[in-house]
Formats: structure tokens, C-alpha cells, sequence
């Protein structure tokens, strides 16, 4: 890149077209996308002794579980921006202090998702799930054994 001194820049989706790109935000889970990204990492010649990575929002797991998992070759340097590192324990726009659709049934609508986001199925299906942290749950058996975002500690 010319605004970088030439420095090589690429970015690795997890799709080969920008539709499955985005699909694979949705239907395919972490552990797949971290494995399909550590694999075109590993296939790029100029990335061989190692990179600094920038994560956008989801991207940002993607890194993060390419660091806990892999790391081969090194990531030097990790920015994230907006990222869901930590997990997520709320539906966007889903809280009492914001007028919202749902009203009243949003607490009921985060119960259910809480109860369903460790679920072995969900957790092997689903981006979002595999994120989601709620922190009444943190010390269940199902958040321990389920969560991907757990295991990568």
C-alpha cells in the first residue's frame, strides 16, 4: 500500500464470494471461521514470519481465536476495533431504557436466548451463540462445556 510505505496489506475473508463471506458471519461458528482463516494465513507466502492483524467487530474473534488456537505464523501485533471480545449478554436495542418494539418481552427474549445460546447444536451452528456471554451463566456446567468463547479463555 502506498500509504504504508508498500507495506503488504490482504484481507482474509472466510467466504469466497462476499455473500458467503457474510453467510459464514451467521452459519458458521467460530472454531470453523478461526480454522478456515488459519488456513489462508498459513497458504500466504508474504505472511510466512509472522503479521499484525486488525479485527472489525466479529473479525475480531476470528483473530483472537486465531492467536489462542494457532498462532502460526505469529500474530506481531493485534488492533480490534468494536470487537466482541469479551462476548455479548444483550439484544442490540433489546434494553428498559431504550424505546424498542418488543417492550416488555425483551427480558424474556434475553432469558430464552441465554438458555439457548449453550446448547451443543446452537453453539455448532451459529456465530452469534458462540459469543454469547451472560454473566449469570459464566459458571454453568453448559456455558463451561458448550461456550467457544470459554475454552479460548
Amino acid at each position: 500500500s502506498d500509504m504504508l510505505d508498500g507495506a503488504y496489506t490482504t484481507c482474509i475473508p472466510t467466504g469466497k464470494t462476499q455473500v458467503e463471506d457474510t453467510l459464514n458471519g451467521f452459519i458458521l461458528n467460530m472454531d470453523a471461521n478461526v480454522d478456515v482463516f488459519a488456513e489462508k494465513v498459513k497458504a500466504d507466502p508474504a505472511l510466512k514470519d509472522g503479521f499484525n492483524a486488525i479485527g472489525f467487530s466479529q473479525g475480531n474473534n476470528v483473530i483472537r481465536g486465531y492467536i489462542a488456537r494457532y498462532n502460526d505464523p505469529p500474530v506481531n501485533t493485534f488492533l480490534s476495533i468494536c470487537g466482541v471480545n469479551a462476548g455479548v449478554a444483550a439484544i442490540p436495542y433489546c434494553e428498559p431504557s431504550f424505546p424498542n418494539v418488543l417492550g416488555d418481552k425483551c427480558e424474556a427474549l434475553v432469558q430464552i436466548t441465554s438458555k439457548a445460546a449453550y446448547n451443543r447444536f446452537v453453539q455448532q451452528h451459529l456465530f452469534q451463540a458462540n459469543y454469547w456471554r451472560d454473566p449469570e451463566k459464566v459458571d454453568s456446567r453448559e456455558y463451561k462445556a458448550h461456550s467457544q468463547l470459554a475454552r479460548w479463555g
